[in-house]
């Protein structure tokens, strides 16, 4: 019955888009909760780790991309972190403007690097095909 089989493929990849969503918006309150900073660069950082995976798979497989790319947008939310800590004690929004200005840098990087056309990145072979 093709139509159950559809409807059960949208439901899971519905699930999996609305927990990647749910490890965002996780991600932003941990670092509102602790920092209390409205951090506008997390999306953008987010996008970042995604196109480091990108350039990595090739070299250094999937697997190395995986481990590697959060370890690269880490550094760059190092930097980040040593401009957003000159707001503490502050005003929030200056947080909220260094971070909205980072994000929109961030953004431009990413266009300027690997320019604005779509990637994909291809599956590990344990899930390739169908299962």
């Amino acid at each position: 019955m093709p139509g159950l089989a559809e409807l059960v493929t949208q439901l899971l990849n519905g699930a999996v888009l609305g927990l990647l969503y749910a490890v965002v918006a996780l991600g932003f309150m941990l670092i509102l909760g602790t920092m209390e900073v409205i951090n506008f660069a997390h999306g953008a950082l987010f996008a970042l780790g995604g196109y480091f995976a990108l350039a990595l798979q090739p070299h250094v497989g999937w697997w190395g991309a995986l481990v590697l790319a959060p370890l690269g947008v880490g550094l760059v939310g190092l930097v980040l972190e040593r401009g957003v800590r000159r707001t503490y004690g502050r005003d929030p929004l200056f947080g909220l403007l260094f971070t909205f200005g980072a994000a929109l840098a961030l953004e431009e990087i990413i266009r300027i690097v690997w320019t604005p056309r779509g990637y994909t990145i291809s599956a590990p072979a344990f899930v390739a095909g169908r299962f």
